[in-house]
């Protein structure tokens, strides 16, 4: 020692020492045990009685044994974990003994790996000599923070990579709570600036016999870490090493998660639960997974992330997690806070905040009871000579957090910490904040120094237990799946009401459900808006019994096609049927449609039930409002005759539940003759007109047009044939879906009805062509009825009308038109003579009632603001007076007297038109002209009594017009 003293400045030879030493066991006293899981540390005031009966002060010394690990024989098959850190600390250094008395020592369990750990408190004494404590603790595999499920098929290879933390947050979270534990205040701010000088730092305080090996994951200079991946599972395959950089490449940021690869074989159905762990030295990882295989999963290849367990906290904690013992600082490191009373002489101190985890049922901790969780709190060591007394007060409510035995005073003995006990009612979950008082009421103490209350802050979590069964619903999109549960707890009693909680998206049902009989049962309700798999849970509780949940696997599918009802409709027609899609969830979808056939169906317009209003289908698609039935107007127009081709979807499709399919079938009829065609002409003039045909076959056809007669007399059958012709090419050919027009013309010999029929005659090609007919041909029917017209005059001539038996006579020459004429609100008699040249000789029916009709058309009127049609109906009232036939020329004689009542003044150019029901038309002109009774027709006179001052008349416009 004395060369070692001289450094470099040594000279001559050295000298040698050789020590030599021999380890003797210790002899222990006493022995204290400490059971708890990885990464939850476990503070106990170990009571110490002085063995050698000595007053004095004695130096403590903790000495810890290397850790045995669990092995693979052991009970939970996980494998090991290595750790180069110790598992004990002892914050205490030095222990006065009075005598016999018992002092109290803070020893903190803190496991960083599962096995079974010893070590010995030595007290040391110059004088007295040494006496020894036993330690042992306990520790076993780390609690996984939440069970991952995985949907897997049976029989086949599934691949997943689990997305793992690189970080060890529950490992941080205790390095965190040994910093707050062990360090000052200026070291723990020195070192809480960053996470990794924390662990580095904490790392080298809790290394194992003073080793220099820091935690691989807590602060060291390796550039990657070495895991051992083991499984209990036979049917998942992990690799047995994974290699994982810390850094992605050189001079990058560190990496944040690595992948576990894992390989799922099940070949039974049913859900396994699994453990995988990953061993590091001072690095283990627990990560539970549940394995739901079944026949209808295709879920391909997946990537889970495992969350963080939750952030870091805040280093102003004195426990974390699942401990049972809340240590105070003393009085010099608490915070002052401010009075709520604002009361001067009172001195309000910050006690910490208390952090309650724990979980519905029996209570796994050191105190706990079947049905509470217990936190022993140490108060403050009491420095005074005497003793203090506390008064306990809590905003929390009772039935969360009570004091066992009803203790609302605390009492703490000089030199020693006052203890208090909070059971927390694990009957119901649920997150609870608020506050625990500590009032000094010991009114001696005042005259030493000020009152003082101490105040911390509570936030109790209550985890849920375990749910009671786990049930699957599956149910379609735009459904409503009743949920059957039958409620057989074995708490449950006839006559208890339970209140219900539901949870989870889609669910609806009742809040209270009583217990009648031993089979209640509970029904609620899933409507599932969107695509997925969710879960969810039904909580039910009372006063009486203890909160159960039942978990419920949600599973929403696409929407289940809608099969409307075929319709039928004749080739070249179109009809409209309507398609309802209801919507019981209360979401509303913007829908976007498409048509699979837009040949064959077509939506014309929508609207929802109970509304007037129609919609017709935009860019911005089709609303289908929350609780309401849409229904949509579907055109449906055949492509075919029969049920081939005719078929189609309209898939209605949106971002919630990708498409809702509606399947449509329709089938083809055989056209049956349209609507009479009228075409009217001038006696022996053509007049052109042509019949519009859409080939409705999605192929070319052939297509020929003929004219056959209608039923009639055989001697006036050739004379209507003879009135029409078909112009142009008789046959030709018309691809898929083209429109033509078939022209035809109509030239009248006589002032008769003509009445034929047009047909359109349809072929195809080739017989392979759609689908097969029943007939070589498909005939398509048009009714047609020519009218002949001819231009008539008032006053006949007979020596321009006479033609000897032959008929129809010429159409006499113009003549000025018949003029109408009166005042306007006035009436005016008037007559007309109206010969009917070319009338067919049928003396019998000219003079019948009904014989003839006749009509006004406006030609002009002069005035674009005038309705003429409706004044010339209103102004003229016409009525037949008599009709004869000349025997000798065969033309009738019409005579008309009517009235002629114009309500207004106007002038318009008419045409009187005359039909004979056994045919034809004449046409004779007609001028009316209403004329005024005044300059103007009626007059506004104002009458001023002051210049400058406006003058106010009503105007009330009351027309006799139409």
């Amino acid at each position: 020692m004395l060369i070692a003293e001289k450094g470099t400045n040594a000279m001559g030879s050295a000298m040698v020492f050789e020590l030599t030493g021999e380890p003797c066991s210790l002899q222990t006293d006493e022995t204290f045990h400490f059971n708890t899981t990885c990464y939850r540390p476990q503070l106990k005031l170990l009571s110490i009685r002085n063995r050698l009966r000595c007053e004095g002060v004695f130096a403590v010394r903790l000495v810890e044994s290397p850790r045995k690990p669990i092995t693979d024989s052991a009970s939970t098959g996980l494998g090991s974990s290595l750790s180069s850190l110790r598992g004990f600390t002892c914050k205490t250094a030095e222990v006065r003994f009075r005598g016999d008395s018992e002092e109290d020592v803070d020893v903190v369990f803190h496991p960083f790996g599962p096995g079974v750990y010893a070590a010995k408190l030595i007290f040391s004494n110059q004088s007295h000599g040494d006496f020894v404590i036993d330690i042992r603790g306990s520790s076993e595999l780390p609690l996984p923070d939440q069970e991952q499920r995985i949907t897997c098929p049976i029989g086949l290879n599934h691949r997943v990579e689990l997305l793992v933390t690189l970080e060890n947050v529950e490992k941080m979270h205790t390095l965190e709570w040994l910093a707050r534990y062990l360090l000052s205040r200026p070291e723990l701010e020195r070192i809480s600036m960053s996470r990794l000088l924390l662990a580095s730092e904490m790392s080298k305080i809790l290394a194992l016999h003073n080793s220099e090996t820091a935690s691989t994951n807590g602060g060291g200079l390796a550039d990657r870490i070495h895991f051992r991946v083991e499984c209990n599972s036979a049917f998942v395959k992990v690799p047995p090493v994974i290699e994982v950089p810390l850094k992605e490449r050189a001079h990058e940021r560190p990496m944040e998660h690595f992948n576990v690869p894992l390989t799922i074989s099940c070949d039974t159905p049913g859900s396994h639960h699994v453990d995988v762990l990953l061993i590091a030295p001072d690095d283990l990882r627990r990560i539970q997974l549940e394995c739901v295989a079944s026949v209808e999963a295709t879920t391909p290849s997946t990537v889970y992330s495992m969350k963080a367990h939750e952030e870091s906290r805040q280093l102003n904690g004195q426990f974390s997690n699942d401990c049972t013992t809340f240590v105070t600082d003393d009085w010099s490191k608490l915070a002052h806070t401010q009075s709520p009373t604002n009361q001067t002489d009172l001195e309000c101190l910050l006690g910490g905040r208390i952090d309650i985890k724990c979980r519905v049922g029996r209570c796994v901790h050191t105190g706990g009871t079947d049905k509470s969780h217990v936190v022993t709190l140490l108060l403050p060591k009491n420095t005074l000579p005497r003793r203090q007394v506390y008064r306990v007060e809590t905003d929390v409510p009772a039935r969360v957090l009570s004091f066992p035995g009803d203790h609302t005073e605390v009492v703490t003995q000089p030199n020693r910490r006052g203890e208090y006990k909070l059971a927390v009612s694990l009957a119901r979950s649920g997150t609870f904040h608020g506050m625990l008082v500590f009032s000094l009421v010991d009114h001696e103490l005042t005259e030493h120094r000020p009152k003082h209350r101490l105040h911390y802050e509570l936030n109790i979590r209550i985890k849920s237990a375990p749910p009671i069964g786990t049930l699957e619903v599956v149910c379609p999109c735009l459904e409503v799946k009743e949920i059957v549960l039958p409620l057989k707890y074995p708490d449950l009693r006839t006559g208890e009401r339970l209140q219900v909680m539901l949870d989870g998206p889609d669910l609806s049902g009742p809040d209270v459900v009583e217990v009648d009989t031993d089979q209640c049962e509970y029904i609620a309700q899933y409507r599932p808006t969107r695509l997925g798999t969710s879960e969810a849970s039904l909580t039910f509780y009372n006063r009486f019994t203890s909160e159960f949940w039942i978990r419920l696997i949600l599973t929403a599918l696409p929407p289940l096609p809608i099969t409307v009802a075929p319709v039928s409709c004749e080739l070249g027609r179109a009809i409209v049927d309507t398609v309802k899609v209801e919507n019981p969830t209360a979401q509303q979808y913007q829908l976007n449609a498409e048509i699979t056939n837009p040949d064959v169906y077509s939506i014309e317009s929508f609207f929802m039930q109970g509304e007037e209003k129609e919609y017709h289908v935009t860019d911005n698609g089709i609303s289908l409002l929350p609780l309401a039935t849409l229904r949509l107007n579907v055109a449906f127009q055949p492509q075919e005759y029969g049920e081939e081709l005719n078929a189609g979807e309209i898939i209605l499709r949106c971002t919630e539940f990708r498409e809702l399919r509606v399947v449509l079938r329709g089938e083809g009829l055989l056209p049956s003759p349209t609507r009479e065609v009228t075409v009217k002409s001038d006696v022996e003039g053509t007049k052109r007109f042509s019949i519009p045909f859409a080939n409705p076959f999605p192929y070319t056809i052939e297509v020929t047009h003929y004219v056959t007669a209608k039923k009639c007399k055989d001697a006036l059958l050739e004379r209507h044939l003879e009135a029409f012709e078909v112009v142009g090419k008789k046959s030709q050919l018309l691809q898929a879906k083209q429109t033509t027009n078939l022209p035809c013309a109509f030239t009248p010999s006589h002032m008769q009805i003509y009445e034929v029929v047009f047909n359109v005659g349809v072929r195809k090609l080739s017989p392979t062509d759609g689908a097969p007919w029943k007939q070589h041909e498909i005939v398509w029917s048009y009714p047609v009825k020519g009218i002949a017209v001819m231009r008539g005059f008032q006053e006949p001539s007979p020596r321009t009308l006479l033609k000897e038996h032959v008929y129809p006579c010429e159409e006499p020459t113009p003549n000025r038109p018949a003029r109408i004429e009166g005042e306007a609100r006035s009436s005016t008699s008037f007559r007309l003579c109206l010969n009917l040249a070319g009338y067919l000789d049928n003396r019998e029916r000219c003079g019948e009632e009904g014989s003839f009709t006749w009509s006004f058309s406006v030609q002009t009127s002069g005035d674009d603001l005038l309705d003429a049609a409706a004044l010339v109906n209103v102004s003229v009232k016409l009525r037949r007076e008599s009709c004869t036939v000349d025997p000798m020329t065969g033309v009738a004689n019409l005579a008309f007297i009517g009235t002629f009542e114009p309500p207004r003044s106007f002038e318009i150019m008419a045409t009187l038109s005359v039909t004979s029901v056994i045919g034809g038309e004449w046409q004779f002109p007609v001028f009316l002209q209403a004329r005024r009774t005044e300059l103007v027709e009626s007059k506004i006179t104002f009458f001023s009594d002051n210049l400058h001052k406006p003058i106010h008349r009503n105007l009330l416009l009351d027309s006799g017009e139409p």
